[in-house]
């Protein structure tokens, strides 16, 4: 393995992005790195390429390599990994937990005190390589496209939504009614808005997209 990769960084705090060499990271007790396959572009991602108001307020530093959504093989593992091992094609999810919070602690890691977020607190995945935690990596399995397995995170989140409680008994009772279609209304065109409406025709809704921008 070579000692740099290329990687998409932020190194300064205006709009735009600069495709440079860095060095490769190494993983950590309880990390891993990961060849980067395939990596989705999110809306985070699109905030801070522009560098608006709201990425000035949350990045906390630059130079940083931006990008979260992710799939890609494991290549190393530090110690204390037992679950994954080279050549182990994983997707990651994006949201670190500290694991040692109150919230964490009672089962709630969804909104650790201390959470942090790849590609926004810590080095992203816009690269050859990336480190993430190995908790974080979910095996994927056989068969499935890279850029595929990169949006497993806003799907999931889409599944979620569609297959809740609430939401699956909305769009059964239209179905019932004779309501089969569902007009989702996001406002903008990214991968959280087509997984939501892959997911909800899983269900039997035919989608529409309404107020896209």
């Amino acid at each position: 393995m070579a000692a740099t990769m290329r990687a998409l960084r932020k190194t300064t705090r205006e709009p735009g992005a600069d495709l440079v060499e860095i060095a490769v990271p190494e993983p950590r007790e309880g990390e891993v790195l990961v060849k980067v396959h395939g990596a989705s572009i999110c809306g985070t991602d699109l905030h801070i390429y522009d560098w608006n108001e709201w990425a000035d307020k949350r990045i906390p530093q630059v130079p940083m390599t931006f990008g979260h959504e992710v799939a890609g093989t494991v290549v190393a593992v530090g110690d204390e990994v037992h679950h994954l091992h080279e050549g182990v094609f994983i997707a990651a999810e994006t949201h670190i937990a500290c694991g040692h919070c109150p919230t964490c602690q009672t089962g709630r890691a969804h909104i650790c005190e201390n959470l942090k977020i790849l590609g926004v607190d810590l080095d992203g995945v816009f690269a050859e390589y990336v480190v993430v935690p190995a908790q974080n990596a979910w095996i994927v399995g056989e068969g499935i496209d890279p850029d595929v397995a990169s949006i497993m995170e806003p799907f999931g989140n889409a599944v979620h939504a569609s297959f809740g409680t609430g939401c699956a008994r909305m769009i059964s009772s239209m179905r019932s009614f004779g309501h089969p279609h569902v007009v989702l209304w996001p406002g903008r065109a990214d991968d959280v808005t087509l997984s939501t409406n892959l997911a909800a025709s899983l269900v039997g809704a035919r989608c529409s997209c309404a107020g896209v921008t």
